[in-house]
């Protein structure tokens, strides 16, 4: 389950700026640009964690040992990886979320206007997106990046002449929802899911038995092959048997209970999603 978690800290930073996002904006109850600004800041760093979102996926997938996984494992999980980032760059809410992204990234603000009282909106214009384009294709010397940049525009042209930024995030949750549950089901085979049937029958029973617990801790031999490249901590405990001095040394980690049973859940979650579109 490490792997797993290592991959879902990405989608978990992007759903914590989402939220940063959406309680900031009910913050300002006048026009203050301090306060205008503070939106617009946490509107770039949430559609910047979902970029990260993205490339860690990248790099992750194709930074995966062959020799441990099998060639062909790998090879398939890239090819997954090129076909779900194909499919979502044929959708509208994905790219014009790319284009802001790549909008703001160049020193622009994300909000253009707003209007204060009753439900606060904030808006990046259609406008100020197209001069973008505009410009970037005009100096664009590669073929191929201008072609891409004049499909970007196809999209942007469709939009609203003023594009609602909450509207945005909500939509590009979606998508990376979308995009992480085809290369998350990947991952997870029947081990994982007995492991997770394992560890979430164990919280029942202890919540049964009023057991208040976040941190729980694993204890295996020092010498356990599973130790093998993690960060744990040694313990060495003494014992005397019949005239002998016994030394063992464990080695110990500690889990975070709520993160794992979380991340166990929405596992099981996908893997019965995955099942049932399986058997339609």
């Amino acid at each position: 389950m490490d792997r797993l978690f290592q991959n879902l800290n990405r989608s978990i930073a992007a759903e914590k700026a989402f939220k940063e996002f959406k309680d900031e904006i009910q913050k300002p109850n006048s026009e203050n640009p301090y306060d205008i600004a503070e939106v617009d800041r946490r509107f770039r760093a949430f559609i910047f964690e979902w970029k990260l979102f993205m490339e860690h996926w990248r790099n992750y997938i194709y930074n995966l040992d062959s020799a441990k996984h099998g060639m062909q494992y790998v090879k398939d999980y890239i090819k997954l990886y090129k076909d779900t980032k194909s499919e979502v760059y044929q959708e509208a809410d994905f790219m014009v979320a790319h284009v802001i992204r790549n909008y703001i990234s160049h020193a622009n603000d994300a909000v253009d206007s707003s209007h204060i009282g009753g439900e606060n909106k904030f808006w990046i214009h259609k406008a100020s997106l197209l001069r973008f384009l505009d410009d970037s294709i005009a100096k664009e010397r590669n073929s191929r990046t201008k072609s891409n940049l004049q499909s970007q525009k196809l999209f942007i042209v469709q939009c609203d002449e003023k594009i609602d930024l909450k509207t945005v995030t909500e939509k590009t949750m979606k998508c990376l929802e979308r995009i992480q549950e085809p290369l998350m089901n990947y991952q997870i085979d029947r081990d994982i899911i007995n492991s997770c049937k394992v560890l979430l029958d164990a919280k029942e029973k202890t919540d049964e038995m009023g057991i208040d617990a976040d941190v729980w801790e694993i204890w295996k031999l020092a010498s356990d092959k599973s130790w093998m490249g993690r960060k744990v901590d040694i313990v060495t405990l003494q014992a005397h048997m019949e005239h002998y001095d016994i030394v063992f040394q464990y080695g110990r980690i500690r889990l975070n209970w709520v993160g794992y049973t979380a991340i166990a859940s929405y596992l099981v979650h996908l893997w019965k999603k995955f099942q049932e579109g399986m058997t339609k």
